[in-house]
This record gives structure tokens, C-alpha cells and sequence, in this order.
């Protein structure tokens, strides 16, 4: 079995970030996080941060996530021997700011990945673009195998937009346990705790 040390060094090194109806108070992104009752068997919190822009912009340097209207974003990791699962859902301004940071993500989120991964020492990567599966207003996936000195690790990523939101979430692993379909019923999950939680706020602010 492969130590689980070098699993959380792969996750580490491939740095996820995303930039995340325009309402009057930002949503608390804290309702919309990925608990372990949300994730796949057997995975178990390894840790939790805020993606301020300043730290968006190190994974993504040429993002604008200012002039987008980012709000703020929390990024969260789970953990197995054999894999990592990560999830990440920010808050923009307005859906043109969350479209943009979607499209930024659409084209430069490979280029972060390969980046990470040769930190890692993974010099070979091929990715695989995926049917769009249709998550919220617009989204995208990917696939990706990734060969090492003595590790190949897989990646399945999928990335949405839902009005001002915009979340990532990926599945890591070095066995052949990663399911599409499970992945996406999450994102569709996360998706409607979203839109459940705007409906309450804009209800809340309305007495």
C-alpha cells in the first residue's frame, strides 16, 4: 500500500483554488462546506482553509479575482491511504464576476494542475476533457492520469457555476475506486444547499 504521507503530498502540491443573482449580504459560505456525511466512504477531514484572493491568486497568479467582485471562498480536503477528495466553493458579486472566474478556471485550471504535479515529481500527465455534466447554469469536467517515479495517481475534476457561486470539487486517488457519477451527484447537492440557502436569506431579508 502506498504510505498515506506521499498521498497528502500529492494533494498538497496540486493546489486547487477557484475564484466562487447579486444579494445585498454575502452568503455564508460555512452552509455550503463538504462534511464527511457529504463526501465518499472512508474519507475523513484533513483540514480546511479560507481562499481569500491573495491565496486564490498563488495557485492562479493572472486571475483578477478584485476586479471580478470575489467575496471570499473555503477550501476543504478529505483524506484516504490511497486518495484525496477536495472542494472548494466561492462567492462573487454578481454572476458576470463568477462567470469570468469560472472561464479563468475552464482555461488555466490544467496548466495549475501540471504545475503542482511536477512540484510532485509527476513529469507525464494526459488529460481527458469530459461531457459537460450539466451542473447549475454552466460547468465542465476533466480526467487526468498522471505517471510518477513510483506512484500513478488519477484525477477526475468538475467545476460549476450556480448564479454567483462557483465550486471545484476533485477526486484524487492511486486505485481505480474514482466514480463519476458520485462525484457529480455532490456538486449537485452542494448546488441545491446553495440555491436553498439564497432563498432563505432573500426571505430573512425581506421582514
Amino acid at each position: 500500500m502506498i504510505p498515506k504521507i506521499a498521498i497528502i503530498f500529492i494533494g498538497v502540491a496540486f493546489v486547487l483554488a477557484c475564484g466562487g443573482i447579486s444579494t445585498s449580504q454575502p452568503i455564508i459560505l460555512d452552509r455550503l462546506v463538504l462534511d464527511e456525511q457529504s463526501v465518499p466512504t472512508g474519507f475523513h477531514l484533513v483540514g480546511q482553509e479560507q481562499m481569500s484572493n491573495d491565496r486564490a491568486a498563488q495557485a492562479f497568479p493572472q486571475a483578477d479575482y478584485e476586479a471580478w467582485g470575489k467575496i471570499d471562498g473555503i477550501r476543504v480536503e478529505f483524506g484516504t491511504p490511497t486518495g484525496m477528495f477536495f472542494s472548494t466553493i466561492s462567492e462573487y458579486q454578481s454572476e458576470e464576476g463568477a462567470r469570468n472566474g469560472l472561464n479563468h478556471l475552464r482555461q488555466e485550471m490544467k496548466n495549475a494542475a501540471i504545475r503542482g504535479l511536477e512540484a510532485a515529481g509527476f513529469m507525464e500527465t494526459a488529460f481527458e476533457d469530459l461531457e459537460d455534466p450539466d451542473l447549475g447554469d454552466e460547468s465542465f469536467a476533466w480526467f487526468s492520469k498522471s505517471i510518477g517515479p513510483t506512484i500513478t495517481t488519477k484525477n477526475l475534476l468538475t467545476s460549476f457555476r450556480q448564479d454567483n457561486l462557483v465550486g471545484v470539487i476533485r477526486w484524487e486517488s492511486t486505485t481505480n475506486e474514482i466514480e463519476a457519477d458520485v462525484t457529480i451527484d455532490i456538486a449537485e447537492q452542494q448546488i441545491l444547499r446553495g440555491i436553498a440557502e439564497k432563498q432563505l436569506d432573500l426571505i430573512l431579508n425581506s421582514r
